[in-house]
């Protein structure tokens, strides 16, 4: 098997370089010519990248790329998740906070169908009611007059669950929003519907 050498015949193309195509003559020894590296086999190309190489390392990234991004996308989502449920449990104890503070000055408690009333030690009434997807508390000074204040302190709310328990009411309430979902329990003691 004869030698063959890659020869600088002075072009200095990178492009040639580069991609691993060199001129590769079999060389006599002539004056005018000078050996650039070792003797080489003409079958195989140490320089560059050959086209199946190519094609494998291009068909592993595109079989990589989808698993990471789906991998991305459910943590993504699991995140979403969790943050929004804990959006809905920090509304949610907000009204709780404000059903205790009336629960302890309530001397009776009435429970029609969506709404739960409170009878306050001064006479005044607060007026817990469901409507569409809110729960709104507003007060009436006497039994003649119209409630009033019509605040807002749950939204998002999905059902509402009132149970009697012996010694008062078990209110259950969902609150829905995206894809999150989460069910409050408050308890409300003392003396329902006497």
């Amino acid at each position: 098997m004869e030698n063959e050498y890659i020869y600088h015949t002075g072009r200095g193309d990178l492009f040639t370089t580069i991609m691993g195509f060199k001129d590769i003559c079999q060389m006599e020894k002539s004056p005018g010519t000078k050996p650039y590296g070792k003797a080489r086999d003409s079958s195989i190309s140490e320089l560059g990248f050959t086209y199946i190489e190519m094609i494998l390392s291009f068909a592993i990234v595109t079989t990589l790329f989808p698993l990471f991004f789906g991998l991305f996308y459910q943590v993504f989502n699991s995140i979403h998740s969790q943050l929004a449920t804990y959006a809905l449990f920090t509304q949610f104890d907000r009204f709780s906070l404000q059903l205790q503070k009336d629960e302890a000055n309530g001397v009776k408690f009435l429970i029609h169908q969506n709404q739960l009333e409170m009878i306050m030690k001064d006479g005044l009434r607060v007026r817990y009611q469901w409507k569409q997807d809110q729960i709104v508390r507003s007060v009436k000074e006497s039994s003649s007059a119209f409630y009033r204040g019509n605040t807002i302190l749950l939204y998002q709310v999905r059902r509402v669950y009132y149970q009697n328990l012996k010694n008062g009411v078990k209110m259950t309430v969902v609150l829905s929003q995206q894809d999150a979902t989460f069910t409050g329990f408050s308890y409300i003691w003392g003396r329902i519907n006497e």
